[in-house]
């Protein structure tokens, strides 16, 4: 009798733990993942696919930062389609725990904003 009701609880276990997992998505619209507009002009999302370029530039976005590296995944499609691709990597400690170093904040404000002001959210 014990032994059945610790499969069963271990069987519990083990479903509502990929229940929760299945709950922890990520959206891809368009080949990119996570992509949403901040404000009128700045989107934020993954790293595109083709198609996810392709949307992009059909958006009229002519400039991409690119917080990976440049050897994670390919920016061919934007590079060969006009678009400029300024990079910015950060690494896993500054993704999580750390803050990102300001001259690369700078950099990526002046990007965004040429005039330097970003709009209110």
């Amino acid at each position: 009798m014990r032994l059945k009701r610790i499969l069963l609880n271990t069987a519990w276990l083990f479903l509502l733990v990929l229940g929760l997992c299945s709950c922890v998505t990520q959206q891809i619209y368009h080949g990119i993942p996570n992509l949403a507009q901040v404000e009128p002009g700045v989107w934020r999302g993954g790293q595109p696919d083709s198609e996810g370029w392709r949307y992009l530039k059909s958006l009229g976005i002519k400039r991409d930062i690119k917080l990976n590296t440049i050897h994670e995944a390919s920016d061919a499609v934007a590079i060969s389609s006009g678009m400029e691709v300024i990079y910015l990597p950060i690494n896993l400690e500054q993704m999580t725990i750390a803050k990102p170093d300001p001259s690369q904040l700078n950099t990526a404000i002046a990007a965004i904003k040429p005039d330097g002001n970003l709009c209110p959210l």
